[in-house]
């Protein structure tokens, strides 16, 4: 299941830029192929951070958050991608939505994040609860 689909990136990108960034053969129409490379580009940096915690590919419930975060974020990430084809990055109105993604991604796979409440982990967190032991005192008794 893909996160996003080529309409998802004509939203972000102004019109007919999306086959000037996306047509190398130069017939006026964006190649499938390369948007798939992008697509995939896209989605391995969410899959590639996300799966150190979580299993992936992810399934989403289709209009869940999380399936509209995917698609937003994977979306972002696959315009950035697309500016930097084209070598215009200084051009794209998102770095900085990008970087906070990026950074977001990297709270979830460290756990400083939830995914979703529903994903179950592939990597459960743990948790150590002590007390003072109670055995071995300190204060020695003559």
């Amino acid at each position: 299941m893909s996160y996003f689909t080529l309409s998802d990136l004509e939203t972000l990108i102004p019109a007919g830029w999306v086959v000037e960034a996306l047509d190398d053969d130069a017939d006026g129409e964006s190649d499938a192929l390369l948007f798939d490379q992008v697509r995939t580009l896209a989605e391995a940096e969410v899959n590639g951070k996300i799966g150190r915690r979580y299993a992936v590919p992810l399934s989403p419930a289709e209009g869940s958050s999380l399936a509209q975060w995917l698609q937003h974020a994977t979306s972002m990430l696959a315009a950035g991608l697309c500016y930097k084809r084209r070598e215009v990055w200084d051009r794209c109105p998102y770095q900085d939505e990008i970087k906070d993604i990026r950074k977001d991604l990297d709270k979830i796979a460290a756990g400083d994040m939830p995914l979703d409440v529903g994903e179950e982990r592939a990597i459960p967190s743990a948790e150590i609860i002590s007390d003072p032991s109670r055995v071995n005192s300190s204060q020695v008794n003559y």
